[in-house]
């Protein structure tokens, strides 16, 4: 019977430590300070003649539910380098971080180096900061996803938070914190957001 007792106390202690492992393996992502460390990342092994293009979010909770406080489980930095000096075609350089690591991949481009690339300097908020500031949109979005994108359009525009799925879109502009509900970037033109396929 005490030899029961020793196994069923050794199983607890088992179960108990590798819970313990779990949780203490998975991190919070901190997008202000990634974007950061991917940039130092970029200046060391490309110089400075890089492009920030993009960068995307995935949050805990959705949007509109009333315990987001914008805690990102997912994070991509997108930058972008020319492939040759003498060509305008580009490389990507992807960084993914998730609470569980990181990883990186260099994807060949046909896109040309467009000069809407993001300048640090513009972006004044955080994505915490930005999720926030939704909080008096209404309608409030169902969406987990986010992106900071300078748009290219009609208007130069500051680079924005973009919240959205594929019934509508929310704009946080990053360098003054002014929420709208159309794009800066095609504002007062007539023309319509285009974004591509957002995930419900």
């Amino acid at each position: 019977m005490k030899k029961f007792f020793l196994f069923i106390a050794m199983c607890v202690l088992v179960l108990v430590h590798t819970s313990c492992t779990t949780t203490a393996s998975l991190r919070i992502l901190i997008p202000e300070d990634l974007i950061t460390s991917d940039q130092e990342y970029m200046k060391k092994n490309y110089g400075t003649d890089y492009r920030w293009y993009e960068s995307s979010a995935v949050l805990f909770n959705y949007l509109d539910n009333e315990n987001c406080g914008g805690t990102i489980i997912e994070l991509t930095n997108i930058f972008m380098i020319r492939s040759d000096k003498d060509s305008y075609d580009t490389n990507i350089i992807m960084f993914r971080h998730t609470i569980e690591g990181d990883e990186i991949q260099i994807l060949p481009s046909h896109w040309v180096e467009e000069d809407v690339f993001i300048i640090p300097e513009k972006v004044n908020i955080t994505f915490k900061e930005a999720c926030l500031i939704t909080k008096n949109s209404n309608p409030r979005l169902h969406t987990k996803h986010i992106v900071l994108r300078k748009q290219l359009g009609p208007n130069d525009a500051d680079p924005q938070f973009i919240f959205g799925n594929n019934h509508g879109l929310l704009f946080v502009d990053a360098s003054t914190g002014v929420l709208k509900y159309d794009s800066p970037a095609f504002e007062r033109t007539g023309f319509v957001t285009w974004l591509g396929e957002w995930p419900y």
